[in-house]
């Protein structure tokens, strides 16, 4: 019998580990049961139901193990998709503008949380006001929230106007020039913008939204800008400084 399993250093262990290693190895060749059975043919009647069982024990562990790992790869792709396609938020509390703008470069005491208000967000908000510069919602009042699907995110104010029907539009500030097509990340290249107006502009400037160029074209553009101002810059970087004197 031990002819068909060379790996294993019979000398090494007892009788009833070697069976038990006999029947590792069956599985982990993919020996079905009766080809163990004729295997095990010169075992006496009890090694060979030791070996047997050994060999059932073991299926119905890898077997366990592998629904297992369906399991867990099957929950990390939901967990993936809902932190691509979702925002579940936490909230703790709900404050009104007037509080929020009068401690503009302060930390908020929410009972056990501090709530830092110094972001450009917020600065945003404070001097360009709360309206959607496109579809002209004003946002009614900030949240502290946190979201659920990211154990490490801290509390912070989500900004938001609520609807007649009571449900709520999140507020964001927008890059007037995309930041993908060289904008500055300043509050003077910020407007306040709502979610959906936001994410209708994507990474378009307003020129290319009043005239519909498509996102995938105003991608391509942004490419193209890149790729251009690389090849300036390598340009300017090789090109001689012909001012400078020759040694």
């Amino acid at each position: 019998m031990s002819t068909l399993f060379l790996p294993i250093d019979f000398d090494s262990v007892n009788y009833p580990e070697k069976l038990h290693l006999v029947a590792r190895m069956a599985i982990k060749l993919g020996i079905n049961r009766k080809v163990l059975l004729f295997v095990g043919k010169d075992l006496n009647e009890e090694e060979l139901h030791y070996l047997m069982n050994c060999y059932d024990d073991l299926k119905e562990e890898a077997k366990r193990n592998r629904e297992r790992n369906e399991r867990r790869r099957l929950a990390g792709k939901l967990n993936q998709k809902v932190k691509k396609t979702a925002r579940a938020y936490e909230r703790l509390a709900t404050i009104p503008l007037k509080e929020v703008f009068e401690n503009m470069g302060k930390t908020l005491e929410i009972g056990y949380v501090r709530v830092s208000v110094k972001s450009k967000r917020y600065r945003c908000y404070h001097r360009k006001g709360v309206k959607c510069v496109k579809c002209g919602i004003e946002a009614n009042y900030f949240a502290v929230e946190r979201q659920v699907t990211q154990p490490t995110d801290k509390y912070h104010l989500n900004l938001y106007h609520l609807r007649e029907d009571g449900k709520e539009v999140m507020m964001t500030v927008d890059h007037i020039i995309p930041k993908s097509r060289g904008g500055p990340d300043k509050v003077s290249n910020l407007q306040p913008m709502c979610s959906t107006c936001n994410g209708e502009k994507g990474n378009r400037t307003e020129e290319e939204l009043e005239n519909g160029v498509s996102h995938i074209e105003a991608q391509r553009r942004g490419e193209r800008e890149k790729s251009e101002k690389s090849e300036k810059s390598e340009k300017s970087f090789l090109t001689p400084n012909t001012e400078c004197d020759m040694v």
